[in-house]
């Protein structure tokens, strides 16, 4: 995530972990693209970063790394979720 954001000319995060993400900037509730998404694992904690890609009502489009060791687009509902103005 660090790397997208300096190519878009913001600033990186602060460090590696899930919660540098939460608290890059304001949570909101309507995503827009290019916004941080945060998922919560099935325990409830945060666990993975990616970027909103479209809003598709009650899922989105992301884009992030990790998905089978590989940057690529999913579909994920999104529920469990924390989005974050970038």
């Amino acid at each position: 995530m660090s790397a997208w954001l300096r190519q878009a000319g913001k600033p990186p995060l602060a460090n590696r972990m899930v919660e540098s993400a939460l608290s890059y900037g304001p949570h909101v509730a309507s995503p827009q693209r290019n916004d941080l998404v945060v998922m919560a694992t099935r325990r409830g904690q945060y666990g993975h970063v990616g970027l909103v890609v479209e809003d598709l009502g009650d899922r989105i489009v992301m884009i992030s790394g990790n998905w089978n060791h590989r940057v690529a687009e999913a579909v994920v509902p999104k529920r469990a979720m924390t989005f974050v103005r970038t």
